[in-house]
């Protein structure tokens, strides 16, 4: 799923880019990442704590719990008012673990040149 998903939004980052290079005659195109090495086993819950913050003279914990599911995750952004010991907001976002050199290679078949 999700080759398919990085390689549609190469095609439509490749469009812009395209059009960019037809109105202005170049483009830098920047597109930040993280260095994955392998991706632990599906299944795998990692949490990353915050630790606690304070906000309108509330104590707030906060942390980020990613739950694995081979070459994907999601992450769920946790605030916990302290006070209360309950739940204020839970935020879910997903990403793909896909390491930098199969990006290249992903980008270079849909047209990309001197990818670096």
């Amino acid at each position: 799923m999700y080759r398919a998903l990085i390689f549609s939004l190469l095609v439509f980052s490749a469009g812009i880019v395209s059009t960019l290079l037809h109105e202005f005659g170049h483009c830098l195109f920047y597109w930040p990442m993280r260095n994955y090495s392998t991706p632990p086993p599906p299944g795998t819950m990692e949490e990353h704590p915050y630790g606690r913050r304070m906000w309108a003279g509330r104590s707030y914990d906060v942390k980020q719990i990613w739950s694995w599911y081979g070459n994907e995750y999601d992450i769920t952004f946790v605030i916990t008012d302290v006070d209360q010991d309950a739940p204020v907001a839970h935020v879910i976002t997903w990403y793909c673990a896909i390491p930098p050199n199969r990006v290249t290679e992903l980008m270079i078949d849909v047209g990309f040149t001197d990818v670096r």
